[in-house]
């Protein structure tokens, strides 16, 4: 009986630890809960990873945390110091005073994000770094959530407190700004692709918004423009902010002509701040020159937007070289993707032969090219430009003379007021003016026009090799193109193919007339008539001569 009590007894005795161990664990397991933190990629973001430290700890009580006290990723005596500096502070003596201050404002203030900079000198080495998206582990409280991503090279940083009572899933602000560009003067009607002849202006837009500034001391905004050599710069940048021209005082333009880059510089950015949201709007052109590219890879502009992507970053500028409104190497700055664009050039290639023999190649005919998009091309011979003080006029037939229009000739006269001047310098071809041009074949019968956009060209024969005809009427090509960043299809009328990134065209000559030989009808016809007058001529001797002895005989 003695011995049943007993056991019963170190039953009951086991039974009431184990219960009460059990009751402690829930309670602990009740006091010590941990969170997990959910951070979503933004839509077109690059993958980032952040780090969690805890600079608020409480007691719990549903989802309100009391008796607020500085949590262990936060040196909080260094941090109280660093504040009281702070007028809105300097009567705080500990964490709950602290964030009953801060609680008044809200999460996207000034004064909530100048909180977050100050605190983020003073963190600890305790914290939580996400995996795949999430932080686990966390205990209740307020956590400074810090973006890590290099700054250097990746987009925007972010610095935020957040609190943290249960399982959160939060989608990062990631404000930064963007940048487009086409070819136009409005980005909305504007190409990504075009052609054009040399010596055309081709005019560009780039348009972004100005970004939010909340949090910054300073913000940079750098655009870096890159030409191809075919792209000569006209140097007329014009930027638009809302509906303000800015002054030429207010940015600045540096060009580089060894690399065809340009940097265009807003200066004191910040002060754009209130105007968030609002419309940037760059123009400014460029013209093809004698260097196009009339390959697929065509003449090409890029542009990239360099940009302060930290707040908790109190930058200088470049100061070291005199460049405040630009970034040091130190400052924390992102750049956007290179926008591109493309501007495609193609060439016109003639090939001189005699009509009856292609393989007989023709030298040193003169051939004038005119074309509805041609502004200037390069060839191998002289060529005709506007000129005020020139002696030439232009012909509606296309050649050109020194001979001034009279109240008869008009109307042979493409204008009786515009004058050229007959250039034979090729080095004055980089002037781009509009002009008509004259070449020559030469030993291969080729003749090359370079540079050309779309447009229907007509070709008129001015001179030919003794002893050819000259050709009677212009030859009209037409050249159409459907252009693209990628490339450029072209295609050209029946007379002419495309082919090595080149549009061909295959001319004949024909030799001059000679009279038929014997037995043709040319020269029969003048054999019957010089008898039908020589028999005539007889006959009329014959019958003179008949006359004249009866004359004499009725007289005697």
């Amino acid at each position: 009986m003695k011995a049943t009590k007993r056991i019963f007894s170190v039953i009951l005795t086991c039974i009431l630890a184990f219960t009460m161990a059990f009751a402690m664990g829930l309670t602990a397991s009740a006091a010590d809960p941990t969170y997990t933190l959910t951070i979503n990629k933004p839509e077109g973001d690059i993958d980032r990873t952040y780090e969690a430290y805890q600079i608020f700890a409480g007691k719990l009580e549903g989802t309100t945390l009391s008796d607020i006290e500085w949590g262990t990723g936060v040196d909080g005596a260094g941090l109280l110091t660093e504040l009281q500096k702070d007028a809105a502070y300097a009567s705080c003596t500990n964490a709950a005073e602290v964030a009953e201050k801060l609680s008044a404002y809200g999460t996207d203030s000034a004064e909530a994000i100048a909180f977050a900079k100050l605190a983020g000198q003073f963190l600890s080495a305790v914290k939580a770094t996400s995996s795949a998206g999430q932080i686990t582990g966390l205990a209740a409280g307020y956590y400074l959530v810090k973006d890590t991503t290099d700054p250097v090279t990746e987009n925007a940083l972010s610095l935020n407190i957040l609190k943290v009572v249960k399982d959160e899933t939060i989608t990062p602000k990631v404000d930064h700004p963007t940048v487009d560009k086409k070819i136009g003067t409005d980005i909305s009607t504007g190409v990504t692709s075009n052609t054009a002849t040399i010596g055309d202006k081709i005019p560009y837009v780039i348009a972004s918004k100005v970004p939010e500034m909340v949090g910054y001391n300073k913000y940079f905004f750098v655009l870096n423009d890159t030409m191809s050599k075919g792209l000569t710069f006209n140097n007329d940048v014009v930027i638009k902010i809302g509906t303000t021209t800015l002054d030429t005082t207010a940015y600045d333009v540096t060009y580089d002509t060894a690399t065809n880059s340009m940097k265009i510089v807003i200066k004191n950015f910040i002060s754009y701040k209130a105007q968030a949201g609002q419309d940037i709007v760059v123009t400014y052109s460029a013209t093809l020159n004698e260097d196009a590219d009339t390959t697929q890879t065509g003449n090409v502009n890029t542009v990239g937007l360099t940009y302060s992507n930290n707040p908790n970053v109190d930058s200088q500028g470049d100061t070291d070289n005199g460049k405040p409104d630009e970034p040091a190497p130190t400052d924390p700055t992102g750049k956007t993707p290179d926008v591109k664009t493309v501007t495609y050039a193609t060439k016109l290639q003639l090939t001189k032969v005699d009509g009856k023999d292609n393989t007989i190649k023709l030298e040193g005919v003169k051939f004038q090219l005119i074309g509805t998009s041609m502004q200037n091309v390069l060839v191998n011979g002289t060529y005709f430009k506007q000129d005020a003080a020139g002696t030439y006029y232009q012909l509606k037939d296309g050649t050109f003379t020194e001979t001034a229009p009279t109240a008869d000739t008009t109307d042979k006269y493409v204008s009786t007021t515009v004058k050229y001047s007959e250039v034979t310098d090729t080095t004055e071809q980089t002037n781009m003016q509009k002009i008509n041009v004259i070449g020559v074949t030469d030993a291969n019968g080729l003749l090359s026009f370079e540079g050309l956009g779309a447009g229907t060209y007509l070709l008129t024969e001015l001179e030919t090799v003794s002893g050819y005809n000259l050709l009677k009427a212009p030859i009209s090509v037409t050249i159409s193109a459907t252009p693209s960043t990628t490339g450029c299809t072209w295609s050209v009328s029946s007379n002419a193919t495309y082919e090595d990134d080149t549009v061909k065209l295959t001319v004949e000559n024909n030799q001059g007339s000679v009279l038929p030989g014997t037995g043709g009808i040319g020269t029969t016809i003048f054999y019957v008539i010089g008898g039908l007058l020589v028999c005539g001529a007889a006959v009329m001797a014959i019958t003179k001569k008949k006359l004249s002895t009866e004359d004499k005989a009725a007289q005697n």
